[in-house]
This record gives structure tokens, C-alpha cells and sequence, in this order.
């Protein structure tokens, strides 16, 4: 599917914050804002040019009726109602046979459109009709139209951005020139599969992903390999650039969008019958799990989606499981975090509860720094676009860092990787990769660490899939900083290939075509590892865009084996590198030498400091 995704796309960050789903005309809040709508119709319009539907039959069968709400408060923001035609509602069945019943010229109308004056121009209006359509997709209706008027100029132009066209009179609206009636013709799902087929009777099986951005953007190319297709799913409208700018939309059969109303996007979905659900990156994780349990398939609960995603709750689950955590606390105001942190020892560590990556981990060294860093964060928005209205603070562990790779299903976990990672400190900012080594899970000397992982994996409910775990190893041995259930980010399948002999993308795809059973037979069979492997981040110390750009003259002149995984381009706008996001790439080295690994590590960094790498204008 070439088109826009079924959804408010990412160019409509204005409507942050606002949750769409259905609503009840009888509620005492709801009728008020209908009332409100009439007054409105009633002050633009003659009596006989108001078309409203009457509010006796927003509880028809056939009509979907929702409401807008603020997130955070739960405020009423607006409402609208889509009309299905009659043999196309009621009981949800097979959406080929629903629009066969329909008929060929079968549309739905919008209905019941109004958004508060006071919060317009923030998208609500778009994210209500959005999910209007997806009912009306949902239902195997490829029409939608409406009927709206001259003196509403905003409204008009919102509809034509969102592709309605004017169209002559239809159904039972009298002539008025104060009518001005709208079309659109709607993708229909599997728009892009072979003609004729359907997408109830394509033979090819299909995976849904959820955020596949990252390292979950290599699972459509690998998932076609094996005779399968992908559908994308979009968590929200407000992720960030960094993964929406790379994100290819040809890879996926169809791509739709999440507005909130899980009901919907789940008939729409079900109707490709899916085979898998994964999260392609940390945002999708539990709308991940709210899907594959919608849609009976395979995956984590989504009763325990929270202790995977915030790390407040995550240390909690340890700490009920009897497991080493750390001594943190979760802060919504700067008083009671002060009070909190002079009670133990410094450094703090200041994070975001549910983003990813170093992605303003801030570490502070007394209560003035501690100060600074809330006052940064609190409220602001993190990189996977949620607004950090608490904070996690930690006690800073000793020790060295590792992050650890592997596999679940079918009652078994497997460490593929373990990855020992070296960090620097941006002068005024946090830590930063610098370099990771990768270490063999089934060497003896691993297992105090192996364990440890598959305790927090039990404790934290994650029974399927991919996860990537970071720890921390001190002298009372390995403490969990955070887990997360999804591919690990900045993968590199073939030099995970060469050194594992597969990598997490390779074995992930194995669990979806050949399900969660797959998990316990690679664990019986595992060979050891091939070769040594480090990953190295590049750094830059400089903001702007690339005039021109070196790194094949630097891997030119290594002596290892290298894979590029990423580098900036001519054009490219590169920054000053203070966290993961910031990091203008990565290279993966290998050679049976580790002697030479470290040469051309410093080789690298050496570049970075004359900056040979690339200049910028």
C-alpha cells in the first residue's frame, strides 16, 4: 500500500494527548455536548437546513458513535457518529460478505461532527473522523460521505485535507444551497495485494508489527523471505523523527493507526488473519500485547504490559519476586524526591519511567543537580513522545554495564547474546556509548548472569518474543536497571550471523513462521559462538548538516572485518551526540585479535577528535 496510513499521520502533533472511543448519547455528559453541537448547528443555520441525526438513533445498530477525550483528564473534546448501512452493521462477520450484503454502491455517512470551540486547531476534529473510517473499514464499506455547510470554512478544509472531494446530492437531503455534500473513497484493507485475492483468502500468512521502526524495520524484508507479509501498525501520532524519518512505507501490505479505540483497529485487523503480532520498538510494546490477546495469538499479557514498560513498576515486580533491584522512587514533585534522595547515598540517577535507550538519563551528584535535572524533565516530552509527568530516580549502581539479548516461547527463555558495554559522560550531560563487547552465554562463567536474567523474564511476565535486558554487575553480582520485551535496537544480522551464527532478527522471524515451539528446540541444539564481535557508536562533537563524509576511508584503513550500520550522508543534519538517539552511527568489528579490535577502536575515536569523519556546514 502506497497511500497514508488509515490514521492522523505524524503531521498532526497537535492532537497529542487525545484519546477517541466510543461514547454514550444517554450519559448526562455527553448529552450535554450534543446540546451543545445543536446550538451550535442551530446558530450558523435556518431550522431546515439543520441536518442533525436525531440523538434517539445514535443507539442504532448501525451506528458507531465516539467521542474525544483529553488523555490526561478525561475532558469531553468533541464527538461524531458514522451511519453503516443496514446489512453492513450488527454482528460482526466476514467484511467481504458484509459488503457483498451492502451492495456495490454501499456507503457510509459521517455524522454528528463537533469539536469544543476551544480546543480546535488541535486535531481533535481529524482523530474523530479517523476512527469513524476505520469503522467504517472495519465493516467492508469502501465509501464515506457527509453533508456539511458554507458557513463552516474550517471544517471544509479539514475534510479536503483529509481527501474528501465535493460530490452531487445523495439520499434523502432536500436541495439546499446551504448543503455541500462530500465523498471519499477508502483504501480498503489489503489495498496492494495481488488482485482478486482478498485479504481473507491470501495464502500468504501475515505478521502484525506494531512500531516498526528501528531494528523492527527489518522484519518485513526478512518475513517476505519466508512467504509472508506485513501490516503496520503506528501506536501514536506523536513518535519521534528519529524513527519516523527512516521508516519506508513499501515494506508493509497496508499501515493503519492507532486512535484508542482498540475495538476498531482490532476488526480491522483480523480480517488479514494474522498469524503473529510483534513490536517492531519500545513504544509498540503494549499495544502490542493488547492485540495479540484481541486477536487470540500468541504473546505477553497484557495484565502485566506495565511492569514491562515502566521501569517503577518493573522494580517493583523484582523486589515481590524476592529478586536484587534497585532502592528507587517515582517523583511527581521536586520536594518529595529531594526528601527521598537525602535519605541515602549519591550519585542519583534521574530517568523518564517509560522511554528507551539513555535518552535523558541524567546522573546528579547532590540535590542541586538533582534540582536542575527535575525541572529539565519534569513535564517534558521523552524521545518516544510520552510526557514525563512523573520521574524514576535510582541509587547510582557500581559495577559493569551489560545488556543481554535472547528469546522466549513455549515456557522457555534463551540468552543469545550478552554484550559487556563500555560508556563515556558528555561534559554537561549523561553517559554515552562508546563501545560494546559481546560475550558467549553458554561459557560456564556466565551463568550467575544467565540465571539472574531468566528471574527477571518469570517476574516480569515475559513469556514470548524477543527481549533485551540491561544490568548492572557488582560484587554482589547482577542488578537489573531495565528489560524490555521487544528487539533490541542497532542490530546488524550479518555480523550477528557471523559471530552468533544467527541474529535476534533471524531468530524472532523463526518463532513467528514456526511459532513459540521453535524456542525450545534451538535452545536444545545452540552452538557456541564463532568469532569475537564489538560494536562501536560514532560520536560527534559538532551540530549541522554533512558536507561531505569520510567513513569509508576510515574502514578502509581498519584492520578488521567491519558492517556499517549506520553513518550520516552529504546532506544529513548530524548533532552533538548526548544520548543513544543523538549518535550519528555504528560499525560493527570483528577479528580473532582482540588486540587489533582495540587498535581500531582507538582509530576510530582518533578520527572523531581530528574530525576526519565528515564536515559540516
Amino acid at each position: 500500500m502506497t497511500g497514508a496510513p488509515v490514521t492522523v499521520g505524524p503531521g498532526d502533533p497537535e492532537s497529542a494527548g487525545v484519546t477517541v472511543g466510543p461514547g454514550d448519547p444517554d450519559d448526562a455528559e455527553v448529552a450535554a455536548l450534543l446540546r451543545r453541537s445543536e446550538e451550535y448547528a442551530h446558530s450558523l443555520y435556518p431550522p431546515e437546513s439543520v441536518h442533525l441525526l436525531p440523538v434517539a438513533e445514535l443507539r442504532a445498530p448501525s451506528v458507531a458513535f465516539l467521542v474525544a477525550r483529553d488523555a490526561a483528564t478525561g475532558a469531553l473534546l468533541g464527538c461524531g457518529a458514522v451511519v453503516l448501512p443496514e446489512p453492513a452493521a450488527g454482528t460482526l462477520a466476514d467484511g467481504a460478505d458484509r459488503a457483498e450484503r451492502a451492495g456495490a454502491g454501499a456507503y457510509a455517512e459521517v455524522k454528528r461532527m463537533f469539536v469544543e470551540p476551544g480546543v480546535r486547531r488541535r486535531g481533535v476534529g481529524a482523530r474523530i473522523l479517523a476512527a469513524l473510517e476505520q469503522r467504517v473499514r472495519a465493516a467492508g464499506v469502501g465509501t464515506v460521505r457527509l453533508e456539511t455547510g458554507p458557513d463552516q470554512p474550517e471544517a471544509i478544509a479539514l475534510y479536503r485535507r483529509l481527501g474528501y472531494v465535493e460530490r452531487g446530492r445523495f439520499g434523502d437531503y432536500p436541495d439546499d444551497p446551504l448543503s455541500i455534500f462530500m465523498e471519499k473513497a477508502l483504501d480498503p484493507p489489503g489495498a496492494g495485494q495481488e488482485q482478486g485475492s482478498g485479504m481473507d483468502t491470501t495464502p500468504r500468512p501475515v505478521l502484525v508489527v506494531v512500531d516498526g521502526y528501528s531494528s523492527g524495520a527489518q522484519l518485513p524484508g526478512l518475513l517476505r523471505e519466508r512467504g509472508w507479509d506485513c501490516v503496520h501498525v503506528q501506536s501514536s501520532p506523536d513518535l519521534p523523527p528519529y524513527f519516523l524519518a527512516s521508516f519506508d512505507s513499501t515494506a508493509w501490505i497496508d499501515r493503519y493507526g492507532y486512535l484508542g479505540d482498540l475495538g476498531a483497529l482490532t476488526d480491522v485487523l483480523a480480517r488479514y488473519r494474522p498469524a503473529a503480532v510483534l513490536p517492531g520498538s519500545e513504544s509498540g510494546v503494549a499495544l502490542a500485547d493488547l492485540l495479540a490477546e484481541a486477536l487470540g495469538l500468541p504473546g505477553n499479557s497484557p495484565q502485566s504490559s506495565a511492569a514491562r514498560r515502566h521501569k517503577y513498576e518493573m522494580h517493583n515486580r523484582l523486589k515481590a519476586a524476592g529478586l536484587r533491584s534497585m532502592d528507587h522512587y517515582l517523583a511527581g514533585d521536586l520536594a518529595g524526591l529531594l526528601d527521598w534522595a537525602g535519605g541515602g547515598s549519591w550519585p542519583v540517577v534521574l530517568k523518564p519511567p517509560a522511554s528507551a535507550g539513555t535518552d535523558s538519563v541524567t546522573f546528579c551528584a547532590d540535590a542541586g543537580e538533582l534540582t536542575g535535572a527535575f525541572q529539565r524533565l519534569h513535564g517534558a516530552v521523552d524521545q518516544l513522545g510520552n510526557r514525563n509527568d512523573t520521574l524514576v530516580a535510582q541509587r547510582f549502581l557500581t559495577g559493569q554495564e551489560y545488556f543481554v539479548n535472547g528469546i522466549s516461547g513455549d515456557g522457555r527463555h534463551v540468552v543469545t547474546e550478552i554484550w559487556r558495554t563500555d560508556k563515556i559522560r558528555v561534559p554537561g550531560g549523561g553517559w554515552i556509548y562508546d563501545r560494546s563487547v559481546l560475550f558467549d552465554p553458554t561459557q560456564p562463567e556466565q551463568k550467575e548472569l544467565v540465571d539472574y536474567v531468566h528471574g527477571v523474564l518469570d517476574a516480569l511476565g515475559v513469556s514470548y518474543g524477543a527481549h533485551h535486558t540491561e544490568l548492572m554487575v557488582g560484587p554482589d553480582g547482577p542488578t537489573l536497571v531495565e528489560c524490555a520485551s521487544r528487539i533490541s535496537g542497532g542490530l546488524n544480522r550479518p555480523a550477528a550471523a557471523h559471530a552468533v551464527g544467527a541474529s535476534m532478527l533471524d531468530l524472532v522471524t523463526e518463532i513467528v513462521v514456526e511459532g513459540p515451539g521453535f524456542v525450545p528446540r534451538y535452545a536444545d541444539s545452540r552452538p557456541g559462538h564463532a568469532a569475537p564481535l564489538w560494536q562501536v557508536q560514532f560520536i560527534s562533537t559538532v551540530d549541522g548538516v554533512v558536507v561531505e563524509s569520510h567513513y569509508a576511508e576510515l574502514l578502509a584503513s581498519l584492520r578488521s572485518r567491519t558492517w556499517l550500520q549506520r553513518a550520516p550522508r552529504p546532506g544529513d543534519r548530524v548533532y552533538r551526540t548526548n544520548d543513544l538517539f543523538s549518535s550519528p552511527g555504528i560499525v560493527f568489528m570483528t577479528h580473532p585479535d582482540v588486540d587489533v579490535l582495540a587498535a581500531d577502536h582507538a582509530l576510530v575515536r582518533q578520527w572523531e577528535q581530528e574530525n576526519r569523519l565528515f564536515t559540516v556546514a
